[in-house]
């Protein structure tokens, strides 16, 4: 009989019984892995990859965009686990780290219980830039892009004005739950007025431009790829 599923609460960390660190710490790498933005084939191509080097006999993971399953033991002796995980952006900077750790994991240098603190620190770990820099990112962001486009002065000033909203927005859906769901529906709809009514009240310009350039960060370039990949990937 299979072993009862951890709670899922706020500061994450599976209970198992008999003192399973590898597996505690399969559990909690395949959710940074998610949390990270690993593709889904490649997120059980690592943790096939790790089970071996921590004596996991036979180990079975599946990932989708909201959960992830993980079978420990024989057909007939399984201690499954589901961990319900939220569907997030590819993040660069936390893969780094956490595929610096598989690699010192898989190198020797490396214990479970070594790995699960460096896991529950990454999760603490507060964001890398403060809100104002991240902010004028999406403003230079945009208005960069608006000149990229072919826009000239107005665009840019437009543009700018718009990613600054728009990163302003970001933060407040940080901490709002109901806006994180319609996050990119409701800034589209506020960039585009915003260039719409710049365009009638202010100076006349390329709305187009303007709206596209200020909508810029939300382009999904990797987040497709990484999605076509997956789709491509048996």
């Amino acid at each position: 009989m299979s072993a009862p599923i951890p709670a899922h609460t706020g500061d994450w960390a599976p209970a198992l019984p008999l003192g399973d660190e590898a597996a505690a710490f399969m559990l909690r790498l395949a959710r940074a892995l998610h949390v990270a933005g690993y593709s889904a084939h490649r997120l059980e191509d690592v943790l096939h990859s790790v089970a071996p080097r921590l004596d996991i006999g036979e180990f079975h993971v599946f990932s989708t965009p909201t959960s992830l399953f993980a079978a420990f033991g024989p057909l007939t002796s399984q201690r499954t686990f589901l961990l319900r995980v939220e569907p997030g952006s590819v993040n660069l900077g936390r893969m780094t780290r956490v595929d610096d750790l598989v690699k010192r994991l898989l190198a020797g240098t490396l214990s479970p219980a070594e790995g699960l603190r460096e896991l529950d620190r990454l999760e603490r770990a507060p964001a890398p830039y403060p809100r104002l820099v991240t902010v004028q990112g999406f403003g230079l962001s945009s208005g960069a892009a608006a000149r990229f486009l072919g826009g000239g002065l107005d665009e840019v000033a437009v543009s700018a004005v718009s990613g600054v909203g728009l990163g302003l927005l970001a933060l407040l859906a940080g901490r709002v739950p109901g806006l994180a769901r319609v996050f990119e529906p409701t800034a589209a709809v506020a960039v585009a007025m915003l260039a719409a009514v710049a365009s009638a009240l202010w100076h006349p310009l390329a709305v187009f431009t303007a709206t596209l350039a200020g909508l810029i960060v939300l382009i999904p370039g990797l987040v497709l790829t990484t999605a076509m990949t997956e789709l491509a990937t048996q």
